[in-house]
């Protein structure tokens, strides 16, 4: 949803889906583009024979954002668990020591 950089990237905790993100997204999507996802088995994603946990999400995370081409640069916000999954992704794809943590 939306247009422009950095591609905003919003995770639901852990029990949640893409749609707890409904009133906070549109408003995100006025001034850049905002994605939101759903891991599997939850909300709109199909389900998955693999083991959940945060590394096998993160993985899917980002094969699913290579597969619709989105790319860098990336402000990642997550709730509860997906807090913990945006940590992990950001720490996998930061080579360069630029990702900052927001507090």
């Amino acid at each position: 949803m939306g247009k422009g950089s950095p591609t905003v990237i919003l995770t639901a905790g852990g029990n949640s889906w893409s749609g707890e993100w409904s009133r906070v997204q549109p408003a995100v999507a006025r001034i850049t583009r905002v994605c939101s996802w759903d891991r599997p088995g939850f909300g709109l994603s199909d389900g998955t024979i693999a083991k959940p946990t945060v590394a096998t999400t993160t993985s899917d995370l980002e094969r699913g954002l290579a597969a619709i081409g989105l790319s860098r640069p990336f402000i990642m916000v997550g709730q509860s668990l997906g807090a913990y999954e945006t940590l992990l992704f950001a720490d996998r794809r930061d080579r360069a020591g630029t990702v900052q943590p927001c507090r």
